[in-house]
């Protein structure tokens, strides 16, 4: 037999070692398709930490010597490879964890059953189309390739045996977590593991296989300590595997940036800034909304919502982009507005038989107050709404709710305003009586920001909100957080896609409360665009 050369021994050594594995096949690490003999790639410093070394490590010899078990010999290479990453935003977490890290897993790692798993096909697709592009394009790493299919179901088989299936949650269908069954897998990727919910984490633990896992997990740190991603992270066994990373980490961090973080999130000591930012776990706030109960009361399946977006370039022509209409058996149809910096969210609800239709979503990017206030006149004439809503709590709010005041009957606009108080009931005495002073009733307030959530549950929990598959919604309610401050519960939504559509269902609340009375709100009149409503 042949003795290997020096210059092999070294090729295999370099091979088999992550770092120098990546850099020299890949010079782009966003274009895994490409191949260039003269330029490389670059792993950060701190993203060392982030792969995995088992390609370096021969685990059957290393049992072998040491005289160990199947199973101990598995779990050798779960000390190596599982990784528990709950970080902040931009410092590679799914760039190294997910996708770098599969290929050379794919590469280095025979018989291997992976599972590519995240909370829709979005996000599946933002890794996997990548290693697609790999192991069909590059000239290397396509030398592996013996079969692969793409979207929506991916599926590699690879010549070294090595198998991968992706697996989406879906968690807004009927049966989340389905596509884990029949997978026995041992090594697991998740993206964005903070949004897993408790039933497909039951699957996902049904589908491994006899000997465990190896886990590769990332995402960010908007979830509460009993959630599955909590029990992840907190799980004693887990503690040497957890590696958390700050934003500021990235070389590319610098104080305007920082100045824009903290001006985006509201400080340092805001929620969204600790947690997206710093990559803090913020252990002083549960979640506010029960999903589960929310999707399974609530959610409509096979039906999307119907979504507009509205930029300056677009707005000349916002007439013609909006193709919308008020549903013939609507009894009524509420509009809410959020006015955030540089962006306006439109929720649109048609009420029919007690129950509120959530039917369309309209965003305006970048538009100025008066360009808002024509979309919002078009809308409401269009739909005939009778109830709308606006967010007052800034200058820009206050300034559209003014402007529609003059034109159209108070009766029919609602001013939402978190810091002021709503009436909500009667205060009673020890017997349950309403208290009464002067000879007057004495009213229970609370604050509009408080109690807009505790009628979403109300309204969520009864299942009177119908809602279409629509991931923002789900990502922005599976994320919210409450944190008790003296006697006021504190509501902040920390999800990536933003909180507008939160701020929105906050006023639509707050508006089907006060406007609960249907006689209040009658349709409006034909005459209603010249400014008249009856």
């Amino acid at each position: 037999m042949e003795q290997i050369t020096e210059q092999e021994l070294a090729f295999a050594e370099l091979w088999h070692t992550p770092q120098c594995l990546l850099e020299t096949l890949f010079h782009d690490f966003d274009n895994l398709g490409h191949f260039s003999e003269d330029k490389f790639g670059e792993v950060r410093l701190y993203q060392y930490t982030l792969y995995s070394d088992e390609a370096m490590i021969d685990f059957e010899a290393t049992a072998e010597l040491h005289n160990l078990t199947k199973k101990e010999a598995f779990q050798l290479r779960k000390n190596v490879g599982t990784i528990y990453c709950p970080g902040a935003r931009k410092f590679g977490k799914t760039l190294i964890i997910e996708k770098l890290d599969l290929v050379v897993s794919m590469l280095t790692e025979p018989f291997i059953k992976a599972a590519f798993a995240s909370v829709d096909l979005i996000h599946i697709r933002e890794v996997l189309d990548d290693v697609k592009a790999a192991f069909q394009n590059h000239p290397i790493c396509k030398l592996w390739e013996q079969r692969i299919t793409g979207a929506p179901d991916y599926k590699f088989q690879l010549k070294n045996g090595y198998k991968l299936n992706s697996v989406n949650f879906n968690i807004g269908s009927k049966n989340p977590g389905r596509q884990w069954y029949g997978k026995h897998v041992n090594r697991v990727y998740i993206e964005e593991f903070s949004l897993e919910t408790e039933e497909v984490a039951k699957k996902r633990k049904d589908a491994l296989s006899e000997l465990g896992a190896v886990f590769r997990v990332s995402g960010m740190c908007n979830f509460n300590t009993f959630s599955p991603a909590g029990k992840m992270v907190r799980a004693f066994e887990n503690r040497k595997h957890i590696i958390n990373l700050p934003q500021y980490v990235n070389p590319f961090w610098d104080e305007k940036e920082k100045k824009d973080r903290l001006e985006h999130y509201g400080g340092e000591d805001s929620v969204g800034y600790r947690v997206f930012v710093k990559g803090e776990v913020v252990e002083d706030s549960i979640t506010a909304i029960d999903m589960a109960r929310v999707r399974a009361a609530c959610y409509l399946e096979k039906r999307e919502i119907k979504r507009f977006e509205i930029t300056k370039e677009r707005y000349p022509f916002f007439r013609n982009t909006l193709i919308v209409e008020r549903p013939s058996n609507a009894e009524r149809i509420f509009i809410s507005t959020d006015a955030g910096k540089n962006v306006m969210e439109i929720l649109v609800h048609s009420e029919i038989e007690d129950k509120y239709y959530y039917i369309y979503n309209i965003v305006l990017y970048n538009l100025t107050v008066p360009e808002k206030q024509e979309i919002l006149d078009f809308l409401i004439i269009k739909f005939q709404a009778n109830v709308i809503g606006f967010d007052c709590g800034d200058g820009e709010g206050r300034a559209i709710y003014e402007h529609f005041a003059e034109k159209y009957p108070i009766d029919n606009l609602v001013w939402y305003e978190g810091a002021r108080k709503i009436e909500v009931g009667f205060e009673l005495d020890e017997n349950k009586n309403i208290v009464i002073e002067k000879g007057e009733p004495v009213y229970r307030r609370e604050y509009m920001s408080e109690f807009s959530v505790q009628r979403l549950e109300t309204l969520f929990y009864a299942g009177r909100i119908k809602i279409p598959e629509d991931y923002k919604f789900d990502s922005q309610f599976s994320v919210i957080m409450v944190k008790l401050s003296g006697t006021r519960k504190i509501y902040k939504c920390v999800s990536e896609s933003g909180d507008h559509l939160f701020n929105a269902y906050k006023v639509f609340s707050t508006a089907q409360w006060l406007k609960k009375d249907f006689n209040s709100t009658p349709p409006p009149a034909q005459e209603w665009g010249e400014g008249a409503m009856s």
